[in-house]
């Protein structure tokens, strides 16, 4: 349950505190395919709502967060992006192009903007409710909570790609990059809330190319690691059986041997395996 509300928290919970009632009333509002302040306009609004916020949003989430998991976890790889091309650029992943993924990821910048929108709208928005000192407080607290979350998870994650996936830094270090993505808060003062999601969407845009390259990696990855799994099994069934009472040292040697006499096996890399 912790892991579902971190989840929550980090993905989308400041985004909703902004936007969960803004939008739908910016749609009743002006809505280009109904009668705005329509039964319709209502309708179409929550429509267009819940799918901004709907599964193509999580699915994103996760196409990017397996991509890390696996290849973090099941190669040993570094916690970055480019981890998760290992099955397409091999040990080029350590090259300039590679490089290049990593800085689109630490561009995206999606979380910053909503957290940092809504602590400062959040609160100007609540003066026009009744009892404007509780709602207002209410509302400071909830946004302080999701804003420590996602500034916490940004900087954690731009800290580990800065640092070639090490995930254990200085604190220092660490409390840079939660400073350093605070500075955009500038750009609302400075051109609105449109510009800052102009600059988000600018550097959001090359990310897209990379996530659709995490799809097809993570498929090809997944189909050698069922390669190799396929093959340690049928090596396993094709040695003979021995008593029950036979030495457990005796079957695993026989088994190396012989798995180490086939041409086609080579359990240490199955992206290796899965290309013979």
């Amino acid at each position: 349950m912790s892991w579902v509300a971190m989840l929550f928290a980090a993905g989308m919970g400041i985004g909703l505190m902004f936007y969960g009632v803004g939008e739908p009333m910016t749609h009743y509002l002006a809505l280009p395919t109904a009668e705005p302040r329509s039964v319709a306009a209502v309708r179409e609004a929550m429509s267009v709502t819940f799918l901004h916020w709907g599964i193509h949003d999580w699915a994103v989430y996760a196409v990017v967060g397996l991509s890390l998991a696996y290849f973090g976890y099941r190669y040993n790889l570094p916690l970055t992006i480019r981890s998760g091309l290992y099955p397409l650029l091999k040990e080029r992943i350590n090259g300039p192009i590679s490089h290049a993924v990593d800085i689109f990821a630490i561009s995206r910048g999606r979380g910053v903007r909503e957290f940092i929108s809504a602590v400062l709208f959040i609160p100007e928005f609540f003066t026009y409710l009744p009892v404007p000192a509780v709602t207002s407080t209410l509302a400071i607290l909830l946004v302080a909570i999701f804003f420590v979350t996602s500034a916490d998870s940004a900087s954690l994650v731009i800290d580990a790609i800065a640092a070639g996936g090490e995930t254990e830094t200085t604190t220092l270090q660490r409390v840079f990059w939660c400073a350093f993505s605070g500075l955009v808060a500038v750009l609302l003062p400075a051109g609105g809330l449109a510009a800052l999601q102009s600059v988000t969407i600018a550097g959001a845009l090359p990310f897209v190319v990379v996530i659709l390259a995490l799809l097809w990696s993570q498929l090809v990855g997944m189909r050698a690691d069922g390669a190799q799994q396929l093959a340690n099994r049928s090596v396993a069934a094709a040695i003979p059986a021995y008593p029950a009472a036979g030495d457990a040292w005796q079957r695993h040697l026989d088994l190396m041997l012989y798995a180490h006499g086939r041409k086609k096996c080579n359990p240490s890399s199955p992206i290796r395996f899965a290309q013979r």
